[in-house]
């Protein structure tokens, strides 16, 4: 504790905290430097034992400020904290653009569409996006087939509306 949303003036920050180092680095920034001391508080468990008033004693002072100052300040003390976008504010994201994980994809209806890939990169298995999201039912027969089922037995569980497919 913490590891965490918490409300901000205008949003909320993302804030966690894996050890004492950075219990008192956090303190600091909340410029509550008695925490740090505290013999309480600078227990994980007791943090955690006391979760309600520890969210409520911490939220109080950031609620002060707005979610970008939080961030800077959170920076600065070395502290692993970030905003909580929203999907519009983390397709513009510097972290995300950096990363380079926004594409672009030609959908078949709808033409160009936005998506997120993994956000990570692996040298035997990149990944990343092959097609576009599929519409309902577009690929039922192909993994039914691949699940080894036969013609007739896809045709009957269609019948049956067991499941959807788009016609071939």
């Amino acid at each position: 504790m913490p590891a965490q949303a918490f409300a901000t003036k205008d949003s909320h920050v993302m804030v966690v905290l894996t050890s004492l180092d950075q219990w008192k680095r956090f303190c600091l920034a909340l410029d509550r430097p008695a925490w740090a001391t505290d013999a309480n508080l600078s227990r994980a468990a007791y943090r955690v034992e006391n979760y309600a008033a520890m969210e409520k004693m911490i939220e109080e002072i950031t609620v002060t400020r707005t979610t970008k100052e939080w961030a800077e300040i959170f920076d600065r003390f070395e502290i692993a904290a970030g905003p909580v976008n929203t999907v519009e504010q983390m397709f513009c994201d510097p972290q995300v653009n950096f990363m380079d994980v926004v594409q672009t994809v030609a959908h078949p209806l709808t033409g160009p569409i936005t998506l997120l890939r993994q956000p990570w990169n692996l040298s035997a298995t990149p990944g990343g996006i092959r097609r576009p999201p599929p519409r309902l039912g577009e690929h039922t027969i192909e993994i039914l087939q691949q699940h080894g089922l036969l013609p007739e037995q896809i045709e009957a569980l269609i019948a049956e509306k067991i499941v959807f497919a788009l016609p071939v």
